[in-house]
């Protein structure tokens, strides 16, 4: 039909004429070879942005092409002296022999190690003696893995059961034993990755902050059909089965669990709240500060209904913290994010847009902190958190809508709600991530005529450092002109559309054609 429909389009604009066209003819024309490899269109940027913590130093790959092939190289800033040096490189013997993937690199709470993944294993890299040791060996892959607060243990999912190995002893202790192919322990199904947790994460346990427990989701699929799907990714087709529920079928079993991972100590506390009418449990889970109490967010099947419950494992006692009800749909599924001294914040669409609450130790509302026709967001499919509180400064850091719905700006403020501000002032789209000392921050940014830009900012958003700005040729390019068109909606809303120079000339010219204008010259973003 895409042949059809564009045939279709040019014979309803033979006089038109493209927009522009004595200036675009100037310009070199966007090939094949060209959109399968931009490098010289666009170079590449940096990726994995992060923090070192206890740190003024920012770490990412940097990556560059070498015939064809892409060489990465893993990059220290430091954001006192500007200077950039780099901690491994892709081509090192070691990094190569092993099979050793810089792209998942993962510091330390401490920020003197890195936590590198090969093909199956975990290998941690020492930044004082800058060597590597292998942490596992093993023919199953491990997935999923963290340190503890104290960065003494990692924990990890190797074939659906849960793992603590104490990075001192190098003992490594096996946390559940009933994992198989329809029982998950610690990670999350198909299903709960990717409606609940939105693919940003397939991790399904969490910490105490004490460090000596964990807690975790069960997940039995044995209930739900398979569903079987063809795959294309080898030279020849083969066929795969998934667990997947379509409407009215069984969702997978949920149950929350807290095990020890103390050497000699075999403690294990359950949870299931299937007789109650718990459909699903939210895809994370938290502590409250001093250990005692899981929390956690069960839903039922419509998703109409939300309760944020804290348990607490050694009474078994289960208390209601808040609970939130939709007539249509709860969207909002983040678990609370506690501050030291037990109070909370609580992401709700509540009033129609996604603001920020504060709740007492006790399930007490306080204060609303954000509040406008407007929400906060963060990058999609991104295992970031909505929302970055700095305790000592008092100010909460998010992005939001609240300029224009088509961006997202980075915006603070209190705790207490006072001293709402936005610190990013071009327009487009950013995301953030606070320093260790709540002083700094990390700024990408990128618009229709910006690939992303990385710079460093005051916490107050003034701008300190350009850490990367790639290169760019697009205005070399013939390439159509785009503009953000607005259209009203019955009920009086506006819906934003990006459009080309092209779809705009069919827009004026032949208004039944905006539909395929859209889908086949400018592939819309629409927002309302």
């Amino acid at each position: 039909m895409k042949p059809v429909a564009l045939t279709l389009l040019l014979v309803f604009l033979p006089e038109t004429g493209w927009p522009e066209a004595g200036r675009q003819d100037r310009k070199k024309p966007l090939t094949i070879e060209l959109v399968t490899n931009p490098a010289p269109v666009v170079a590449r940027g940096i990726a994995r942005v992060a923090w070192r913590p206890g740190h003024n130093q920012v770490s990412y790959l940097r990556r560059s092409e070498s015939d064809r092939q892409t060489q990465s190289k893993l990059c220290l800033y430091d954001a006192v002296s500007g200077q950039e040096h780099v901690l491994l490189d892709a081509v090192a013997e070691e990094v190569r022999r092993n099979g050793l993937a810089l792209a998942s690199y993962q510091w330390s709470p401490r920020g003197d190690q890195l936590l590198i993944e090969s093909t199956l294993d975990l290998w941690l890299w020492n930044m004082d003696n800058r060597q590597f040791r292998r942490l596992t060996d093993d023919a199953e892959p491990d997935e999923d893995a963290t340190f503890s607060p104290a960065g003494d243990r990692l924990a990890f999912v190797r074939a659906n059961n849960l793992y603590a190995l104490d990075l001192k002893t190098g003992v490594l202790k096996q946390l559940t034993r009933d994992g198989n192919e329809n029982v998950l322990n610690g990670k999350l199904d198909w299903v709960y990755e990717e409606e609940l947790a939105n693919r940003a994460t397939g991790r399904a346990y969490e910490w105490s902050p004490g460090g000596n427990r964990i807690a975790y989701l069960r997940l039995d699929d044995t209930p739900v059909p398979e569903y079987s799907l063809i795959s294309y990714l080898s030279t020849h087709v083969e066929l795969a089965n998934e667990r997947f529920p379509q409407p009215g079928d069984p969702n997978p079993k949920p149950s929350l669990h807290v095990v020890s991972v103390v050497e000699g100590e075999r403690k294990h506390w359950d949870l299931s709240l299937a007789d109650a009418g718990v459909e699903h449990f939210g895809p994370n889970l938290a502590w409250t500060p001093d250990s005692t109490q899981v929390v956690a967010i069960t839903l039922n099947r419509p998703q109409t209904e939300l309760k944020v419950l804290a348990w607490q494992r050694e009474s078994g006692a289960c208390r209601e913290l808040l609970r939130e009800s939709d007539r249509y749909w709860i969207n909002s599924v983040d678990a609370p994010r506690y501050l030291d001294d037990a109070r909370f914040l609580w992401l709700s669409e509540r009033d129609g847009w996604l603001h920020l609450y504060l709740y007492g130790a006790n399930g007490h509302w306080q204060t609303q902190l954000t509040r406008g026709r407007w929400l906060i967001d963060h990058p999609v499919f991104s295992d970031v958190p909505m929302f970055q509180v700095g305790e000592k400064s008092g100010w909460v850091h998010f992005a939001a809508t609240e300029h224009d719905s088509r961006e997202r700006r980075v915006y603070r403020v209190r705790l207490d709600g006072t001293g709402f501000e936005r610190l990013t002032r071009q327009a487009g789209r950013h995301s953030f991530s606070l320093s260790p000392d709540e002083n700094l921050l990390i700024d990408t940014f990128s618009d229709l005529a910006t690939p992303p830009e990385v710079c460093l900012l005051s916490a107050d958003g003034k701008p300190m450092a350009t850490i990367d700005k790639p290169e760019n040729h697009l205005q070399d390019y013939a390439l159509s002109r785009t503009e953000f068109v607005e259209v009203k909606a019955k009920d009086g809303g506006s819906m934003s559309s990006r459009t080309s120079s092209l779809g705009l000339t069919i827009l004026r010219r032949c208004p039944m054609w905006v539909p395929l204008a859209s889908a086949f010259v400018a592939g819309p973003t629409v927002d309302i």
